[in-house]
């Protein structure tokens, strides 16, 4: 059996268009567990980084690169399965031990995303530690 494919959050998607050596690190460590086309990607992150995209004005060919890259991933939509899971990630975070764990909704969508495609999840930041490997195997980079 093979593992579990990751789902990216927004933010290893911007380490990646960003380039620079963190992409390297990124490319160095990951390779083709992310860039083979079998990584997944919310459907939420298309919109949190397109939004970044605009806010921060970017031309039309760093656009295309973006959007080439967001081709390139399976996109994980708002199915009913996510939509469960969304429940699940905010009932968890609330009963978390030490006190509840207030997400960004945002955040609460891509974990959903990644429990309902029974992924890991791929971040550079610390949104997700509280969850334990056994509810949902977060990845830090």
């Amino acid at each position: 059996m093979s593992e579990r494919p990751f789902l990216l959050d927004t933010c290893i998607i911007l380490i990646w268009t960003r380039g620079g050596e963190r992409a390297e690190q990124l490319r160095d460590k990951y390779g083709a567990a992310l860039f083979d086309h079998s990584a997944l990607v919310s459907i939420v992150s298309h919109a949190e980084i397109l939004v970044l995209a605009r806010r921060n004005e970017w031309g039309p060919k760093r656009l295309a690169q973006l959007q080439e890259l967001l081709d390139s991933f399976v996109t994980i939509d708002l199915l009913p399965e996510v939509v469960s899971s969304y429940v699940e990630v905010e009932m968890y975070s609330s009963k978390v031990e030490g006190g509840a764990r207030n997400m960004g909704k945002n955040d609460v969508w891509i974990a959903a995303s990644a429990k309902a495609a029974n992924a890991r999840l791929l971040t550079s930041d610390k949104d997700f530690a509280h969850f334990t490997p056994d509810f949902l195997h977060v990845e830090q980079f």
